[in-house]
């Protein structure tokens, strides 16, 4: 878990999943720039720690304030050059309803993530668990 400093407001959630075969990532505050790189940062701290490349994250509470811009240059200018990303298999869980998220999805796919966006999270999964191993 991690919580925000100043505030103490629960940010966002990592655990190993019961199967151990994905990590789970629940956010529970709006994505900002500056969350996207803790959160980001800290997927990275726990595949390392556990050696398990695939992420199941689940947005389907918050919205994304980033402007596709913001979005942009955050994964041109700093988590594509500085993190292993591309080693990652990415599933992304947003409420059908939201657009804010949608973005994401080609920027993580053209800095070579195996990443999708999904309104379902069986399918999600499903998703996740083609390739059982951490390919």
């Amino acid at each position: 878990m991690k919580t925000d400093d100043q505030s103490g407001i629960l940010e966002y959630q990592m655990a190993l999943a019961d199967d151990g075969s994905y990590l789970r990532n629940t956010v529970f505050v709006d994505m900002t720039n500056e969350l996207v790189e803790r959160f980001t940062e800290e997927m990275i701290r726990l595949s390392d720690e556990t050696g398990v490349l695939k992420h199941f994250v689940d947005v389907t509470k918050v919205r994304s304030t980033q402007s596709a811009t913001d979005m942009y240059m955050l994964t041109y200018k700093g988590l594509s050059t500085s993190m292993p990303f591309n080693t990652f298999k990415v599933a992304i869980l947003k409420h059908p309803d939201d657009k804010s998220h949608d973005f994401i999805e080609t920027l993580l796919i053209n800095n070579g993530v195996n990443g999708k966006i999904f309104k379902n999270a069986d399918e999600a999964l499903a998703w996740l668990s083609i390739n059982q191993r951490n390919f």
